[in-house]
């Protein structure tokens, strides 16, 4: 015989538990943050409970400097948008992450065309419309399309355009393809890739760029400019074999 007494565990649901997260699950958890701690085997330390935030990260973005500020759009959503345009100065780059589950089937989702419509209403600034080339499923002509969609007004006489941002295996040898589908010179052209994985280093990888925009911008082929720009040369050497 024992005096000790076994028990049964039980799950219950956590509303069972703490009826309300802040007037009575937070004190306990901060009672038992060391429990927490040797659990996770993370030491934590209590600095406070129910701390107000700022209304936004944009807040502290804008505070430390910053002028633009990222916004997964599918995530957070039109009203989101809406709430973040009225609320900071900042420029929003309009991101579209999981884009591609929506515009897959006819029946489900929607276009780009409709899709950039709303959030240029809701007041993003910039616009991922991926990139040719890339690592993902849209066509040239997608992308394309929706660069121009992007460029263009909502209605006449307006100047309303949003930036289109290029993305997705972009490097020097695609800022071409990318110029013409916009048709302009009004475009992100992001290449984290083609400047990092540059193989003189990122400082190289921005030079190639800028050699590309120039002969480009000249009427010059990269072959041709390629001749007296190492760091151009480099760059069509080694993604251009990829």
């Amino acid at each position: 015989m024992t005096d000790i007494r076994f028990d049964r565990l039980v799950d219950l649901p956590l509303r069972d538990a703490w009826a309300h997260e802040a007037h009575q699950f937070t004190p306990w958890l901060a009672e038992n943050i060391d429990h927490l701690s040797e659990t996770i085997g993370i030491p934590l330390e209590l600095t406070g409970t129910e701390v107000a935030v700022e209304t936004f990260s944009a807040d502290i973005l804008a505070r430390k400097g910053g002028t633009c500020v990222m916004a997964s759009l599918n995530w957070c959503g039109l009203s989101a948008m809406e709430s973040l345009r009225a609320h900071t100065p900042l420029a929003i780059h309009g991101h579209r992450n999981g884009f591609g589950a929506m515009s897959r089937h006819p029946a489900l989702g929607m276009g780009f065309p409709a899709y950039q419509a709303l959030y240029r209403l809701a007041g993003v600034d910039h616009m991922h419309v991926h990139g040719i080339g890339g690592k993902f499923v849209d066509s040239a002509e997608e992308v394309t399309e929706a660069a121009r969609a992007c460029l263009a007004p909502l209605a006449e006489g307006t100047d309303d355009a949003v930036m289109p941002a290029f993305s997705s295996g972009q490097w020097a040898g695609t800022l071409g393809t990318a110029l013409e589908a916009a048709g302009s010179a009004d475009l992100m052209f992001m290449c984290g890739g083609g400047i990092l994985a540059h193989p003189g280093g990122p400082a190289a990888g921005v030079a190639s760029l800028r050699d590309a925009y120039a002969a480009l911008s000249a009427g010059e082929s990269l072959a041709q400019a390629a001749a007296n720009r190492p760091a151009l040369a480099e760059a069509l050497d080694f993604f251009g074999k990829r």
